[in-house]
């Protein structure tokens, strides 16, 4: 049996191999080190949720995507409600939430997105393009509770988050189809 180490840019990664006649294996791993929550700065914790939710978009597993849920929940717990990249974030939230649904067809994961997706839209800036972003996946968000719930109050309230979308996007923004 053979073992090697080698550093790596933040983990340090372990190999180990073991073979006979008719066998060979071998095992490699990484070892990450852990980090206080208070020794993470808002700017690694708002990147935190990317990592878990590329990975749900290459794997598709159901599993991943609640994970990613995980970390944008604990990231906007832990980042300053005026940090930056806090609309942004809470956006994303609800689109995870959205997304999940597609697997567990939970209505209260819809209902989580729409009001994670408004509060998205409450500290963004009034001239901010992730406005647009924000208010169009609340549109959607409020058609998918209306798919679930046959409420008409439901498709009303995604007719109003897209017809605000329409009315904010500036005349010649690529995304406005006329």
């Amino acid at each position: 049996m053979e073992a090697a180490a080698r550093d790596s840019e933040c983990s340090q990664v372990q190999k180990m191999e073991t073979f006979d006649a008719e066998l060979h294996l071998t095992l490699q791993w990484d070892v990450c080190e852990i980090l206080s929550e208070s020794s993470i700065s808002p700017e690694e914790w708002s990147g935190l949720p990317k990592h878990f939710s590329n990975h749900w978009k290459d794997s598709q597993e159901p599993s991943d995507i609640a994970e990613a849920i995980s970390a944008y929940r604990l990231s906007i717990e832990k980042l300053p409600d005026d940090h930056p990249d806090m609309p942004v974030m809470l956006s994303e939230l609800g689109i995870a939430l959205l997304a999940h649904t597609t697997y567990t067809d939970q209505l209260s994961n819809i209902t989580e997105a729409i009001t994670t997706l408004q509060k998205a839209i409450d500290v963004t800036a009034p001239h901010d393009v992730s406005l647009l972003d924000s208010l169009g996946n609340l549109g959607m968000a409020h058609q998918w509770c209306f798919y679930h719930t046959g409420n008409l109050s439901d498709i009303a309230k995604a007719i109003s988050a897209y017809q605000k979308t329409v009315t904010l996007t500036p005349i010649g923004h690529p995304n406005l189809l006329l």
